[in-house]
């Protein structure tokens, strides 16, 4: 991965969401341990969608599609 596309707006509304999940979180009664994986997972799979919309991550699914469907992008070259 490299550097990331931040701004302090963006920082505010991470730091707000994750505040927001972790209250409503205790306000359900959730065990603290609990909360941090969620937490965890949440975070995972914002960074994972993100990477998927950005030009690294389109780049890195192409090369994906080439290692593992060569006979498909044979194909389509051929065409």
């Amino acid at each position: 991965m490299t550097g990331g596309k931040g701004s302090p707006f963006r920082t505010l509304i991470g730091a707000f969401t994750i505040g927001a999940l972790r209250n409503g979180l205790n306000l359900i009664g959730m065990a603290n341990s609990v909360q941090m994986i969620t937490i965890g997972a949440v975070l995972i799979i914002i960074v994972t969608i993100d990477a998927f919309r950005t030009e690294e991550g389109r780049l890195w699914r192409k090369n994906l599609r080439r290692n593992f469907f060569p006979s498909q992008m044979k194909n389509r070259i051929a065409q």
